[in-house]
């Protein structure tokens, strides 16, 4: 019996959907937004890694993540994208 007052009091006590939209607006305001890379940032990229540069160190290079390379290889070589 203790198990469901406890929830009970903690479905009540549960932020109201106006507090849970002002804490996502808040949250959105300091998140930065997404963006995409230009297509010449693409192109160097796999360029430089088919003259020889592994894909760690073109991640170095031009400061993005092996994601990023390993994703844009995969388009290139599924879409020639």
């Amino acid at each position: 019996m203790a198990r469901l007052d406890l929830d009970l009091v903690a479905l009540l006590s549960y932020p109201f959907a106006s507090d849970v939209g002002q804490n996502m607006a808040s949250l959105n305001a300091t998140t930065p937004m997404p963006f995409s890379y230009s297509a010449d940032l693409r192109q160097k990229v796999l360029n430089a890694i088919d003259n020889g540069m592994r894909p760690s160190e073109a991640s170095r290079v031009f400061q993005l993540s092996r994601n990023t390379i390993n994703l844009w290889r995969r388009q290139f070589e599924q879409k020639g994208i």
